[in-house]
């Protein structure tokens, strides 16, 4: 799939908010506190999550990034710069094209891309 961008695709604000919560849930199961967070507030949650250290797992979407060797590497080409002659296309400003397989990075809803029918977090339910 080809894909063209003026610049690089920002996740947006619910999704960041909704992989939060579940990295949460998936905190409150490993630490231990799951039974005790099932019976307090988020208010208690969020109190005790602030007192754990985070650690940020996410590799960014770039060339190189670790993938399933059956994959292809990502690539990027400049189709557009600000000045002439970098630009494939041309110049004035700058846009870029990225080719990139659709199952890479950091994932929440794995077992969604192994059994057909499960919900992903990144679209709804098919109808």
């Amino acid at each position: 799939m080809r894909h063209h961008y003026a610049m690089p695709a920002i996740q947006p604000v619910w999704a960041k908010a909704l992989a939060s919560f579940l990295f949460a849930c998936a905190l409150a199961l490993l630490t231990g506190c799951a039974t005790h967070c099932l019976t307090t507030g988020l208010n208690d949650v969020y109190a005790l999550l602030q007192q754990k250290q985070f650690v940020d797992l996410t590799h960014a979407f770039e060339p190189g990034i670790p993938h399933w060797p059956g994959f292809p590497d990502e690539r990027r080409e400049t189709l557009y710069w600000y000045e002439p002659g970098r630009g494939k296309l041309g110049s004035g400003f700058f846009a870029g094209e990225y080719h990139r397989v659709g199952q890479r990075g950091t994932h929440v809803d794995p077992p969604a891309h192994f059994v057909k029918g499960l919900r992903m977090v990144a679209r709804p339910q098919d109808s």
